[in-house]
């Protein structure tokens, strides 16, 4: 299914429909953002930049969350986002990058093994509750948001449909995991939260907005989205531009930890290695270079080896070893190369060994995520790789609800239309109640188009398996029919209705063209 994916965007709204919000969560590994859109109003989107009382923030919150001594996640109080202060270790555990637990085998790069996170491990359990914390904040700021603005009790009635962001390279039972927090944070019934893959959004949002983009219909694109702790990749070709941005997938996603907060963590290497025999430029300084490091010298640096940086560094006298001039801490670009380097080395050899996956010419290589902004990235693939190279700014991403297309055994089903699978139940009445019936469902990549195999071969991978609870249809409701031996038995058809969206999968169970509540089907992602 993944290998055969196509989707497009359409804007819901209307006059004849009620009103809603659509809130899209950009769930990131380092930083998190939120936007929304009134479905009546859906050319004014809004992106949050509040974050708290008191709180100078931007377009995204540190995905951080800070635990005090005592306190356990899922149960006690804790701080997130720009509550955390990150210059006091004291009085409580920190953790980052705790979204990776959904997906624990995510490759690691050589950066992780030489630069490894300092916030502790999470097991699987932990990590899902943090998310739901994290998320439960990002749900209720919002809200908080809205009260804020608009003071009207209207806001707290009006409905509000989640759309949270995902890497492309998650596999449905990290998906999965996803939309089980997010509903346990309460952003709406688990069914209603839709899942939305992150390359893929920027994608569409480049063909439907930026003029700038030579992309045609045939062409094949890789999309980098380049963040602060992972690098996702994933190929589209263009189906069609009109009346909307009609892509379809042409090689599975990839990804991997290499992100720019490595950067961060070789140029704290970089200074340690340099002062270490110089008591004055104390862990005060060092943070302070850190910080012009962060948000002016790894934005601004574009490669040129000819350019320097210079931090302020106060109290240290000139030191022409150590590029110290009248309390200036000179920064050149030599020395930012050799910091680049190595994560941009990483970028370069993931993009490759995505175009080599696309069977198709890829014609452009579009760049994404705060990461994908950076001048000497830009420059280095296009030296690398040898095509064109474009750089998105995804600032106004779009929200809008979406169709698309799947291919499913050999024939085409559209976005969210349910794909009834036929089955059929049979027994004795004097045994009691059915018992769960037990369902294995295989996903096939056919780039060949030859159609599903008949039996597990080679490309075949159990997805998921599904657990029907056909004790929940009433017994009245089924047919009674006596056997050859004379016993007496319930039967009959029933269908599992699996419905597709951009990167999730629902199932329900269907009898007698009644529709069972989503307890009927259990699904367990493999």
């Amino acid at each position: 299914m993944a290998g055969n994916q196509r989707t497009q965007v359409s804007t819901s709204g209307g006059n004849k429909e009620s009103m809603k919000l659509l809130v899209a969560v950009d769930f990131g590994t380092t930083f998190s953002g939120v936007a929304y859109v009134q479905t009546k109003q859906h050319q004014k989107q809004e992106i949050i930049q509040w974050w708290g009382e008191g709180v100078e923030g931007g377009e995204k919150a540190p995905t951080i969350l800070k635990y005090p001594d005592g306190s356990v996640p899922g149960l006690g109080p804790y701080q997130w986002g720009f509550q955390v202060d990150m210059d006091d270790d004291e009085g409580g555990t920190r953790y980052e990058w705790f979204k990776l637990g959904l997906y624990p085998n995510l490759g690691e790069s050589d950066l992780v093994k030489r630069y490894p996170p300092k916030t502790p491990q999470v097991s699987e359990v932990e990590c899902e509750k943090m998310v739901v914390d994290y998320l439960t904040s990002i749900r209720e700021n919002f809200d908080r948001h809205l009260q804020r603005l608009y003071r009207a009790p209207i806001w707290s009635s009006t409905p509000k449909e989640y759309i949270i962001t995902v890497p492309a390279v998650w596999p449905e039972k990290s998906k999965d995991m996803t939309r089980a927090c997010a509903e346990k944070a309460g952003m709406g019934r688990k069914n209603k939260i839709q899942i939305f893959a992150e390359p893929e959004a920027a994608g569409i949002y480049a063909l439907d907005s930026m003029k700038n983009i030579d992309l045609n219909v045939n062409d094949t694109f890789v999309l980098c989205d380049a963040g602060g702790g992972t690098v996702d990749l994933i190929s589209y070709t263009v189906k069609s531009l009109t009346p909307a941005p009609h892509i379809k997938e042409a090689a599975p996603g990839s990804g991997s930890l290499c992100g720019s907060s490595f950067l961060n963590r070789i140029f704290a290497e970089y200074l340690d290695a340099k002062f270490k025999d110089l008591p004055a430029f104390d862990q005060g300084l060092k943070d302070y270079a850190m910080k012009e490091f962060e948000g002016r010298i790894k934005r601004q640096f574009t490669g040129a080896e000819n350019k320097s940086f210079f931090i302020a560094v106060r109290r240290l006298p000139n030191n022409p070893r150590l590029g110290i001039n009248r309390e200036r801490l000179e920064i050149t670009g030599r020395d930012l190369r050799k910091i680049f380097d190595p994560v941009i080395k990483e970028i370069v050899k993931l993009v490759k060994a995505q175009i080599q996956a696309t069977k198709t010419k890829v014609k452009a290589v579009l760049l994404a995520g705060g990461f994908g902004r950076n001048g000497y990235v830009c420059s280095s693939l296009q030296d690398e790789v040898g095509i064109e190279t474009a750089v998105l700014h995804i600032e106004n991403r779009e929200i809008e609800e979406f169709t698309g297309e799947y291919r499913i055994e050999g024939a085409t089903v559209k976005e969210s239309q349910a794909i009834p699978l036929q089955y059929f139940a049979r027994k004795a009445v004097d045994e009691g109640p059915f018992e769960p019936m037990l369902i294995d469902v295989f996903v096939y990549e056919d780039p060949a188009n030859n159609g599903p195999p008949l039996y597990k071969t080679e490309g075949v991978e159990e997805l998921v398996k599904l657990k029907a609870n056909l004790d929940c249809i009433p017994t009245e409701k089924l047919k009674r029919e006596r056997g050859d031996d004379d016993r007496e038995y319930y039967g009959g058809d029933f269908d599992i209705e699996m419905v597709l969206n951009s990167a999730s999968l629902s199932f329900k169970l269907v009898h007698a063209g009644k529709t069972y509540d989503e307890e009927a089907i259990e699904a367990e992602f493999v």
